[in-house]
C-alpha cells in the first residue's frame, strides 16, 4: 500500500507536482512523524525542532495538532490528507455495514475558508486521472467516491457531525471558530466527533 509520503512526493501518483521542493520539507517530516514512517538523521533533527524536543511517535497517531502561521500550507496539507484517507488508504474496508458510507470531513471556520479547502480537494481529483475515475458524484459540499467514502467540506457545527461514520475529521483554522450556540465550538465539535470516529 502507498504511504502518505509516497503519495505526496511521487509524480506518478500525481501529488508530486504540488508538493515537490524544499518548501514542503517540514510538512514531510510532520507527516512522517504522524504516520510513524522512517526518517533520516536530518529529518529526526527537524522533527525534534518542530515538536519541541520530542521524539517521533513509534506508531501512527490518532490525533495530529498543527499550529502554523499564515501561508504555511495548512489548507494544502489538509486537502492532501482528506484525499489520501478517502481515495488511497483503505482503512475503512471491511469495517462498515452494507450501504453505510464513511465520511472524510473537513470543518472550516466559515464558508470562504471551506471553499478554499474544497477547491484544493477538487483540483486533485480533476488533475489526477486515477482519482478522477473514482468520483461518482460532485456535490455542493464535496465528492462522493465509488469506494463508499464521501468527502465533505463545511463550516463547523457540533450538531452536523453526529450519527455519521467519520473516517477522518479535519478541523481547519480551529482557533477562529465561532458559534452562536456555544462559547466553545472547538471543544463541543471535538466531543461530538469522537464517537463518530469509533468505527
Amino acid at each position: 500500500m502507498v504511504n502518505i509520503i509516497q503519495a505526496m512526493c511521487d509524480l506518478e501518483i500525481g501529488f508530486g507536482r504540488w508538493f515537490g521542493g524544499d518548501s514542503w520539507a517540514n510538512w514531510r517530516v510532520i507527516l512522517k512523524g504522524a504516520f510513524a514512517l522512517p526518517m533520516t538523521r536530518e529529518e529526526l533533527v527537524a522533527f525534534r525542532e518542530l515538536a519541541g524536543g520530542r521524539d517521533p511517535p513509534l506508531k501512527r497517531v490518532r490525533e495530529l495538532f498543527v499550529v502554523g502561521g499564515r501561508r504555511g500550507g495548512k489548507d494544502s496539507i489538509a486537502s492532501l490528507l482528506a484525499v489520501f484517507a478517502a481515495a488511497i488508504e483503505e482503512g475503512h474496508v471491511g469495517k462498515l455495514r452494507p450501504g453505510e458510507q464513511a465520511i472524510v470531513q473537513c470543518l472550516a471556520c466559515d464558508r470562504d475558508q471551506s471553499k478554499i479547502v474544497l477547491g484544493d480537494i477538487r483540483s486533485f481529483f480533476e488533475a489526477i486521472p486515477e482519482l478522477a475515475g473514482m468520483v461518482t458524484s460532485v456535490t455542493r459540499l464535496g465528492l462522493e467516491l465509488e469506494s463508499g467514502v464521501n468527502i465533505t467540506v463545511a463550516t463547523n457545527s457540533y450538531r452536523q457531525v453526529r450519527g455519521r461514520s467519520i473516517l477522518l475529521a479535519i478541523f481547519d483554522e480551529v482557533a477562529f471558530w465561532r458559534s452562536e450556540d456555544t462559547v466553545k465550538p472547538d471543544y463541543e465539535t471535538y466531543r461530538a466527533v469522537l464517537p463518530s470516529l469509533a468505527t
